[in-house]
């Protein structure tokens, strides 16, 4: 179970590294996309 919310955490956060480097291309919405979905990713208990 530890290993799957770790797969998921690792795979949210090359998601969120990827959009702050297209931040330039893309502007912002991304970046906090990809910001709350780590947030949400690390922050739920279930």
């Amino acid at each position: 179970m530890l290993l799957g919310r770790l797969s998921q955490v690792w795979e949210t956060g090359a998601e969120l590294i990827g959009a702050l480097h297209g931040v330039r291309l893309c502007g912002t919405v991304k970046v906090i996309a990809a910001a709350e979905n780590l947030v949400t990713a690390t922050g739920d208990p279930g």
